[in-house]
């Protein structure tokens, strides 16, 4: 177990850059995981990210196999990471970003991106423009993946 402060979980957190030259993100970040003993900071996979959902002025990373992490920074400087390096993950709506590689479907009739195991994150209709505008329903296969017909 490992207590941490919030300033050193913020210099560790999901912001982290490969030191192998800055150019790539790297493969893994550290997120915060609350119990009963404290806080633990929990070394994880950018893979095994599906979505990452906003709460209250912090952010959780809802991961493929149904848990959950509280990463120490917010959603504005997960984007700023993300708009730099790419990687599959976009914004959906004001409060989500998805992982596209990591999603298993659209809902049109209920305006959600699919995951695995269930869970599911609201698509606002200008990022779902953006999205097929960009062709990143066609390349992440979304589409033939989804039971559902989209909206035209």
């Amino acid at each position: 177990m490992c207590l941490l402060t919030s300033q050193k979980c913020r210099k560790n957190s999901g912001r982290s850059i490969s030191s192998s030259g800055g150019d790539t993100l790297d493969t893994h970040f550290y997120a915060i995981k609350r119990n009963k003993c404290g806080i633990t900071a929990v070394r994880l996979a950018w893979e095994d990210v599906a979505y990452i959902g906003t709460v209250k002025k912090g952010s959780v990373y809802h991961m493929r196999d149904g848990s959950e992490y509280q990463p120490a920074v917010t959603i504005e400087e997960m984007m700023a990471v993300f708009t730099e390096f790419g990687d599959g993950f976009r914004r959906i709506d004001r409060s989500y970003i998805a992982n596209l590689n990591a999603a298993t479907g659209y809902d049109s009739d209920r305006d959600v991106m699919r995951f695995p195991g269930g869970h599911h994150a609201p698509v606002s209709r200008s990022c779902y423009r953006e999205l097929e505008a960009d062709g990143l329903f066609q390349k992440h296969y979304l589409r033939e993946r989804s039971m559902k017909t989209y909206r035209v």
